[in-house]
């Protein structure tokens, strides 16, 4: 028998996202990982892995670090693969 959890009740909380249902599995490295459908506090529906939910390692859609490091004048760290270019030119 494989490591199995149980599952996320529809309507708990994790930090600003609540559970709406379960969505299908994904493939992971090491098995199926369960996957819920979360709707976050700012409106925003996202698929989010169990585990990340369990952990704290997902609480919002990404409105959270915006809410509290946009004040300090920090930015969302960029990553080379979502805004390089061809060319090497920044957007």
């Amino acid at each position: 028998m494989g490591n199995r959890t149980k599952p996320i009740p529809k309507g708990t909380r994790f930090g600003r996202l609540v559970v709406v249902c379960q969505a299908p599995s994904i493939e992971g490295t090491q098995g199926k990982k369960a996957v819920w459908n979360c709707e976050c506090d700012c409106g925003s529906f996202l698929k989010v892995k169990g585990q990340d939910l369990r952990r704290g390692s997902t609480r919002s859609c990404g409105c959270l670090y915006r809410d509290t490091r946009a004040p300090l004048g920090l930015r969302l760290p960029m990553t080379l693969g979502a805004h390089a270019r061809p060319g090497g030119k920044a957007p």
